[in-house]
């Protein structure tokens, strides 16, 4: 077996013993990221809300890119090495195959939200969501670390009736701003998956008011308000 799924010459050959060893320890290696999955199917119509919960316990900011799959188990086909009974089948995977990018700072969470149909021929007590955070950084061996990973299944997610899911928002994100502390400008960047109203506001440590940012409608973008100047890209 080839670590990086390629046997030109230059590459080391694993056994497959050799390959649960180099995974077992790299298993052991604490990670700075801890991910939880939140939300629940809408049986009103079959949407499945979610919620992930990143946040950052190391000491350095971690950057890579998201990843949310879809997985069903015991689906029966008869692929080319004979094996009838398959698991783990993505059948959506979040955004698409390269992920989000995500910067989560030192002791922050990052949130996201997101709804996917269900399609009504998947078995539901088979569906699992996945959930990863994965590195941008090819590696040598022609990998990219996995920073952490997370599974729940759906139907251990709490339900939700089709009235409670009006009030839960599409994706959207918040990120720390940065620098901080700062001087004399810092950046404070969200992300909207539709055009939505939008409400951005400092307050002190004494819970009061000290600036508006935004307080409008915003379309689907990527936006960067400071503090000193505001730009949008």
């Amino acid at each position: 077996m080839w670590l990086d799924g390629d046997k030109d010459a230059g590459w080391t050959v694993f056994s497959q013993s050799a390959l649960n060893s180099i995974v077992a320890q790299r298993l052991a290696v604490p990670s700075g990221l801890e991910i939880e999955i939140g939300g629940g199917l809408n049986t009103a119509n079959d949407m499945l809300n979610l919620v992930f919960y990143i946040t950052n316990i190391d000491t350095q900011a971690i950057a890579g890119h998201f990843h949310g799959v879809l997985t069903e188990d015991n689906l029966s086909w008869s692929a080319p090495n004979s094996q009838q009974i398959h698991d783990f089948v993505p059948r959506i995977w979040w955004p698409d195959a390269q992920g989000s990018e995500i910067t989560v700072l030192p002791g922050m969470q990052a949130t996201i939200n997101t709804e996917w149909v269900i399609d009504p021929n998947w078995a539901i007590s088979r569906l699992s969501v996945v959930a990863f955070v994965q590195s941008s950084v090819l590696q040598p061996d022609s990998t990219l670390e996995v920073y952490q990973g997370a599974k729940a299944k759906v139907t251990e997610l709490t339900a939700i009736s089709g009235e409670d899911s009006e009030n839960i928002t599409d994706e959207f994100q918040l990120f720390q701003n940065f620098p901080n502390p700062f001087n004399p400008a810092t950046t404070i960047e969200y992300f909207l998956s539709k055009r939505s109203r939008v409400s951005l506001k400092i307050f002190d440590l004494l819970g009061q008011e000290v600036r508006s940012l935004v307080d409008h409608y915003s379309e689907k973008w990527q936006i960067k308000d400071m503090l000193k100047t505001r730009e949008c890209e």
